[in-house]
């Protein structure tokens, strides 16, 4: 068998594996009821990406010479450190969707009933969910050794992200006020302990601005 094909089997494994575990969970999740909320937008953004990367993902697998312009010399060991990647994001999306249970909406809405989760993952990550998708585009850059794959699927969910936590943000802050500020402050937004330190610095930098009392 051609070492490439062995990394194309490996990535189409990874996210069989992701698809099953997304359908499973997203399946329980539409029996809840969610909180009507404006559009924000995100399922028209989803709706770009997701068939974005569907396509250039069967193009890898089944036209690989169409991407082979943007093959990149990677080493054996690189490539397959991208598969343990992928089998670590899984397992991060399984803990995540544990934790979350009827909370859980791949859209920016609350459900009725909604309680912030803060155990699991989200007892030191506000955004574990996001943590495992970059931990799993990651892997399938390294795995497919593509550069035009890895960066403009890269590239889409940080533009997603970038949007995307920020209103999630907001609308949980809405909902829970000055408890979510709390979790905020104790809380890294993709890794354990990052962006705390940027919460407690803009938490003093509005306390300063407040008037004095006379």
């Amino acid at each position: 068998m051609p070492p490439e094909r062995r990394y194309q089997i490996a990535l189409c494994v990874l996210y069989t594996c992701f698809t099953l575990l997304r359908f499973r969970y997203r399946r329980a999740a539409r029996a809840q009821i969610p909180v009507p909320r404006e559009d924000n937008g995100d399922a028209q953004r989803l709706g770009v990406l997701i068939p974005y990367e569907v396509m250039t993902f069967f193009l890898y697998l089944l036209l690989p010479r169409t991407l082979a312009w943007a093959a990149v010399p990677v080493p054996a060991a690189v490539r397959w450190a991208g598969a343990a990647l992928g089998c670590a994001a899984l397992v991060l999306f399984a803990w995540v969707h544990r934790a979350l249970g009827a909370n859980y909406s791949w859209l920016l809405q609350l459900r009725e009933g909604h309680t912030l989760v803060t155990s699991g993952p989200y007892r030191w990550v506000r955004h574990p969910m996001y943590t495992a998708f970059i931990l799993l585009h990651m892997a399938a850059a390294l795995l497919s050794a593509n550069a035009f794959l890895g960066l403009t699927w890269l590239g889409g969910l940080a533009l997603l992200l970038a949007g995307r936590v920020r209103r999630e943000e907001a609308m949980l802050t809405e909902a829970f006020g000055t408890k979510y500020k709390a979790y905020m402050a104790r809380t890294g937004r993709f890794l354990p302990g990052v962006g705390r330190a940027v919460n407690l610095a803009k938490a003093r930098t509005h306390g300063s601005k407040k008037p004095s009392q006379g």
